[in-house]
This record gives structure tokens, sequence and C-alpha cells, in this order.
């Protein structure tokens, strides 16, 4: 009897388990997901473009001055710590022989060039994010950045460089046994270093990367 009774809670259980509708839950985060790697990491789409490059690589003897990044007109408060992602991979990956940082906004190219001579730089570093949308983590994140080099004494253009990263989650999909939750797409500045990685090291290449 009591052998028919233990196989009939088992039973039970695992119909529980089993049935239509019933999820595992975690609040693990990120979620663990039991889809393939290619099913659960998000969907990425890149666009990198060097516009112009220098003739010369005489440019990473030189100190260059960062701006504060332009930004959407709707969103001043992402300037500051997106030029503050670019400002420390400049410093670690050295594109330049010395690297100053200039928290001053600018609104034309001759108000830029002023502020570099006030800095004393050879160089000025002008970036911008035409494109900013922070999917928090969970919907999707995208990030343009255009970078250019520009000469202070003279206000001559060394690079235009334009990268661009777009993640989109994956749809979760439904095993019955178990809800599988796709991983998150990554935080909006994570993308933003992710960019600036492969900008700076572009700079540090010098003419061989613009090839």
């Amino acid at each position: 009897m009591k052998a028919l009774l233990m196989l009939a809670w088992l039973a039970s259980m695992a119909g529980g388990w089993l049935g239509c509708g019933s999820v595992w839950q975690t609040r693990t985060f990120p979620a663990p997901s039991l889809n393939p790697a290619p099913l659960a990491a998000p969907t990425l789409d890149e666009r990198r473009t060097v516009l112009v490059s220098p003739p010369t690589d005489a440019y990473r003897a030189q100190r260059v001055g960062v701006l504060l990044f332009r930004h959407p007109p709707h969103l001043p408060e992402v300037s500051h710590p997106l030029t503050q992602v670019f400002f420390q991979r400049l410093l670690t990956i050295r594109p330049f022989r010395e690297v100053v940082f200039i928290p001053q906004a600018y609104g034309t190219l001759a108000e830029a060039l002023a502020l570099g001579r006030q800095a004393q730089v050879d160089l000025l570093l002008l970036g911008e994010a035409p494109y900013f949308l922070d999917g928090g983590t969970v919907g999707i994140t995208a990030l343009q950045v255009d970078l250019k080099v520009v000469e202070v004494a003279s206000g001559q253009l060394l690079w235009y460089l334009s990268d661009a990263l777009r993640a989109t989650p994956r749809p979760v999909i439904d095993l019955v046994v178990t809800e599988t939750r796709p991983h998150p797409t990554p935080d909006i500045y994570a993308v933003a270093g992710v960019l600036a990685e492969r900008m700076c090291r572009t700079l540090a290449a010098g003419r061989l990367a613009a090839r």
C-alpha cells in the first residue's frame, strides 16, 4: 500500500512539473537559458567606417585634447559618461603621446579650436553620438559614435571614423518543460566600451588600419 501511495505521489509531482503551462522561474540575473548559445545571445549588427585618414602617423607623437562628446538634443546627461568611456580607452591604448581631458562643450569647430589652444594641445578628438538607444538590457540597445581628430593649429581634419553597434534580444523560446530566456542585451555603456576599444585601436594602428 505504501508503495502504491508513493507511486501516486511521484506521478502527481511529475505531472505538475511537466504539465502544460508550468514554467521554471528564477530570480537570477541574467536569467539562465537552456537554449543553445546562438539562440540565447542577442543578435549584433555592426558598421565600421573610416571616412578620412592621415597621410602619415606623425600624429601619434602629439598631445591630444578630448572635449565633451556631442549628444542627441534630448539626452544631455549622456555626454560626460560617454566621453569618459572613450577617455579611459585612450589612456589605456595610447594612440597619442599624451591625452588631456577638457571638460568643455562646444558649438562650432572654431569654438573647439579655441578651447584646444587654451589647453595647449596639438590635436583635438571630437566625438559625437548621433544615435543613442538604451534598451535597459531587455530591449534593443544601439549606439553610433563619430570621431574626428583635428589639428589645432590649422583646423585640418586628420581622422574621421564612424562606428555603430546594435544589439537585439532573441525571442523567448518555451520548451514546455522549462521556460528558457535569452541572455539580455548589453548595457549601453558596455556597447560604448566596445566601440571605444575598436576606434582607439584603429587610431593606434594608424595608416595600416585605414587600408
